[in-house]
């Protein structure tokens, strides 16, 4: 067995059924997928409207957020899910990146992606409206996990899912202290 481990730590690692020389299993293996155990559970179950993260583990959650997604964006991936749900915090500490199902890679002919996939709350506006997107979707579903953080919940969540902030203009927030407050709502689909 052979266990793929990221350059990273802030990368879930992967252990492979099948050492890199063989390209496909043999036919009587039964296929496994083993990921590490992060003993701590996401980071969603540390959270709660009730719940006082300090600005600190904010910073802290946020730089090794930022790590993992650098990495990936290096080897020219997009996450396309980035949300408390997928992100694992252990015991000890360390955060990680999970939940690569929605990943896709890039190309130099295909930089950019069109497709529409994620989970609305934390979308950026123009994967939610079918534009054209690369890495920056990554980076403005940090930014609402780090909302999510200090408020305990991502913006808009008591709003219908299909009614989330589909124009730039929800862009616009302005975030001051512990309460996001949005202009143009009347803007949002």
């Amino acid at each position: 067995m052979c266990v793929s481990s990221p350059p990273l730590p802030a990368v879930t690692s992967l252990a492979t059924p099948f050492p890199a020389p063989h390209p496909t299993p043999p036919p009587s293996c039964v296929l496994q997928i083993i990921m590490e155990f992060v003993h701590g559970g996401t980071l969603t179950e540390v959270l709660g409207p009730t719940i006082d993260f300090p600005e600190a583990h904010i910073a802290f959650v946020c730089k090794q957020m930022l790590m993992g997604l650098a990495y990936l964006h290096r080897q020219h991936r997009l996450h396309r899910d980035i949300k408390s749900d997928n992100i694992l915090v252990g015991f000890n500490g360390a955060v990680k990146l999970a939940d690569f199902g929605f990943a896709v890679g890039l190309t130099e002919e295909q930089d950019k992606r069109r497709s529409v996939v994620g989970t609305p709350y934390w979308m950026a506006p123009e994967l939610i409206r079918g534009l054209e997107y690369d890495a920056k979707v990554d980076v403005w579903s940090l930014g609402i996990t780090a909302i999510e953080m200090a408020e305990g919940e991502p913006p808009h969540l008591h709003e219908p899912p299909l009614r989330v902030r589909s124009d730039a203009q929800w862009a616009c927030c302005q975030w001051s202290g512990s309460s996001s407050r949005c202009r143009g709502r009347e803007h949002v689909v």
